[in-house]
Parts: C-alpha cells; sequence; structure tokens
C-alpha cells in the first residue's frame, strides 16, 4: 500500500500568532499544542488563504515553520484565487517514504484543548412569505454572531453558515475572529424558503455558544420577516482520543 503525503492546511492569521508565540494568539497553550502536533506529524505544510497576510508576513510564516519544523515543505495557497494549487496536486501525487513522522503526543494535554472548543452543528429551516436574498441573510447572521464572539472574548477556530435552496446555495463564513466575516461564495438568489447549516467551533463553552446561535438566528430571521425552525442542532466538547492503532 502506497501512502500519499500527509499535508496539514494552516490559517495564516492563527498560525503566525502561534508560532510568534504571541499571548494574544486567542487560543490556550494546550489549543496550541494540538496546533503543533499536527505540523509535527505533517509531511508537508500548506499556508492557505496567503491573500489574507502581506508578502512579509507570509515569508515570516513560513521561515518560522522551517524553522521549527525542519525538513517540510511549505506551499503557498489561495482557495480563493487558485494560486499555488498546481504545486499542491503535484505534491499529493508523490509517492516515497510518507506518513513516516510518529510523534508522541500527550493525550491529556490534547484532549483538554480539544474540550477547551464548543463545537455546535445545526440545521435550520427558513420560511417567509415573501421571498428574501439569500445572501444577504447569511452575511447578516454572520455578522451578528461575529459581533456576539468579539464581545465574549470567544476566538472562532471556525464559524461557517450555508444556506440552501432548490436553485442555488451560499457560504458566509468567519475563519478568525480578526479577519471577520466574509461572503466566501455568493448565490445572488432570492427565496421564500432555504436551508441555513451553521457549523461553528469556537473557545467558548457549547451552551453558551448554543444560546447565542439560537438568539441571533431569531435576530437575524425576524429582520427579514421570516420564520425559522431548528431541525437538528447539537453542541458539545469533543471527548478525548482513544487511539486504538497507530502506523510505524
Amino acid at each position: 500500500m502506497d501512502i500519499a503525503p500527509y499535508g496539514v492546511i494552516l490559517k495564516p492569521s492563527d498560525g503566525l500568532r502561534i508560532l510568534r508565540g504571541e499571548a494574544t494568539s486567542g487560543f490556550s497553550p494546550k489549543a496550541n499544542y494540538i496546533f503543533r502536533k499536527q505540523i509535527e506529524e505533517a509531511d508537508f505544510v500548506v499556508i492557505n488563504r496567503v491573500d489574507e497576510l502581506s508578502p512579509a508576513d507570509v515569508s515570516e510564516l513560513q521561515s518560522l515553520i522551517e524553522k521549527e519544523y525542519p525538513g517540510r515543505p511549505v506551499l503557498r495557497c489561495s482557495a480563493k484565487s487558485g494560486e499555488g494549487f498546481g504545486a499542491l496536486v503535484e505534491t499529493l501525487a508523490l509517492r516515497g517514504q510518507f506518513g513516516k513522522r510518529v510523534m508522541e503526543v500527550d493525550y491529556d494535554i490534547y484532549a483538554e484543548g480539544e474540550a477547551e472548543l464548543g463545537w455546535l452543528n445545526s440545521q435550520v429551516v427558513v420560511e417567509s412569505k415573501q421571498e428574501f436574498e439569500l445572501d444577504q441573510l447569511l452575511v447578516d447572521l454572520i455578522r451578528r454572531l461575529h459581533a456576539r464572539l468579539l464581545s465574549a472574548s470567544a476566538e472562532a477556530a471556525h464559524l461557517k453558515v450555508i444556506g440552501l435552496c432548490d436553485t442555488s446555495y451560499a457560504v458566509a463564513n468567519v475563519v478568525s475572529n480578526q479577519t471577520g466575516p466574509e461572503l466566501s461564495l455568493a448565490s445572488g438568489t432570492k427565496t421564500m424558503t432555504a436551508n441555513v447549516v451553521v457549523n461553528a467551533r469556537v473557545a467558548i463553552d457549547p451552551a453558551d455558544l448554543e444560546v447565542m446561535v439560537r438568539e441571533e438566528l431569531d435576530s437575524a430571521t425576524e429582520a427579514i420577516g421570516a420564520t425559522h425552525n431548528v431541525v437538528s442542532l447539537q453542541s458539545f466538547r469533543p471527548g478525548r482520543p482513544v487511539p486504538t492503532h497507530r502506523i510505524q
């Protein structure tokens, strides 16, 4: 069996703050431990979203990775523009002695770091008697959620809102508190019914995260004269990892 190169994709804003050792990285040392262990295991590292940072900051981030984790090629990519994807495809097609980095993990620290993030997955049906702009709904909802996270000093590791209707879909997201919300995929669609998915991983108690999401769903749908029905919602902290097999 051939094992392809194992790559780790970095968010540059978080990666730069953590590798610089900044106290304001937004995550605790235990959460940062997970970040560093993931790089340690990688055969190569991808700096995605290079358009978010200045060329000088991207070069600094690459230098920090190469210094702390030598022997791992560092690729620069942008999923938005397509920059660097040729090199990424070529790297993934390589065959050789990959997947051989077996790192030592303190699973107690790892579990505590994971448990500092509240996870939330939800699906909501939004309905209105008149057409509303799907993109506007998502942007308003993601902005409201981002404002709540800032007010609670809760760092977002991942926050995404997806809207789907019969003819199209749209995506809005927050990659980090510093970069703020954006409509990453516009639909340009008006509809009377939409399925809205909220997916979040935030450094906050999951019960508090659930309250935020429910309240801002109420506010965002009320603002367009719509109603919503929560089809499913789970908020939780991940359990302690218990590995049963390791590649040697």
